[in-house]
């Protein structure tokens, strides 16, 4: 009776442990049938995902620049420009694709990618490209600025390098809006009011220096603030011999005057051609002063000996 009772024991445990193991023998068999049947993505599925939209405002892999302005309205912290009467805001109050940006005392010049100029903020410093809202500013030809490789500034104009060396300004016309140098009585401007063959541009707080691809060196701007070379044009600014500076390395400036290092030694500053001429007029008045009092002796001479045979 006992061993009947251990027989029906053993075989409801094999039951259970059978009825325990079946499902999870069938669990594994599945997962690996799962397992071996799932598919890696296809190439057009992954095209398919690369083809996803990009958020508005933004290109495929591209990020959009675009501007954000605040502060006082009419030094630039407005892009429309419509809270100031003094200020010139940009089209539609919208900036994108913009590479750098510069800025005078109170208006702002944006270098867009694709080489183009657009400015806001105060139309006499420079926040209007037009130069058209301010009587002491001047404006570009064409009222656009395109193939701009980089922007300079003084506190109240801007210049621009353009990709063929030449210069471009605008802004107020004392402090180096005006290459010509003609719509103010404070500003010096270059021959031509044209600047080619540029290399690299300097500035002062009114005044700008370029140095130019033969290591000479051209500025225009305020008078006072470094803008005329030979100083004749300032009662309290100096300049350079002659008005010329040539054979310079490098440009330095402070607010208001420009340094240069200049090769060579300022002993032979005076080429010898200028010293050859001035010799020369040397030579001259000594021998026109010793010919003059040679004839006024043979003149007195030839009176005396008259006289005397008489």
């Amino acid at each position: 009776m006992h061993r009947l009772s251990h027989l029906r024991i053993h075989r409801w445990l094999g039951y259970l442990l059978l009825g325990l193991l079946l499902p999870l023998a069938f669990g594994i068999a599945n997962a690996q049938t799962d397992s071996g049947t799932t598919e890696t993505p296809t190439q057009e599925v992954i095209e398919n995902m690369d083809k996803e939209q990009t958020p508005a405002g933004q290109s495929d892999g591209m990020v959009n620049n675009y501007v954000t302005a605040w502060g006082s309205s009419s030094a630039g912290g407005d892009l429309t420009g419509k809270d100031s009467k003094f200020a010139t805001g940009v089209p539609k109050g919208e900036l994108e694709n913009v590479q750098d940006i510069f800025s005078t005392k109170n208006a702002f010049a944006a270098l867009k990618e694709n080489g183009s100029i657009v400015t806001w903020g105060d139309s006499t410093l420079g926040g209007n490209l037009t130069g058209e809202e301010s009587d002491k500013a001047t404006g570009v030809t064409g009222e656009k600025l395109e193939n701009v490789q980089d922007i300079f500034s003084t506190r109240g104009a801007f210049a621009a390098l353009k990709e063929d060396s030449s210069i471009v300004t605008w802004g107020n016309s004392s402090a180096g809006g005006d290459l010509t140098g003609k719509d103010s009585k404070f500003a010096t401007g270059v021959t031509g009011g044209k600047l080619e063959n540029v290399q690299d541009i300097f500035s002062t707080g009114a005044a700008f220096a370029a140095l130019k691809e033969n290591s000479s060196i051209v500025t225009w701007g305020h008078s006072a603030f470094g803008g005329d070379l030979t100083g004749e044009d300032s009662d309290i600014a100096t300049g350079v011999l002659r008005g010329e500076l040539d054979n310079v390395q490098e440009i330095f400036s402070t607010g208001a005057a420009f340094a240069a290092i200049v090769e060579g030694s300022p002993t032979n500053s005076t080429s010898w051609i200028e010293q050859l001429l001035k010799f020369v007029v040397f030579f001259v008045m000594v021998g026109t002063v010793i010919f003059i009092f040679a004839i006024n002796d043979e003149s007195r001479g030839g009176t005396g000996g008259g006289h005397g045979t008489l």
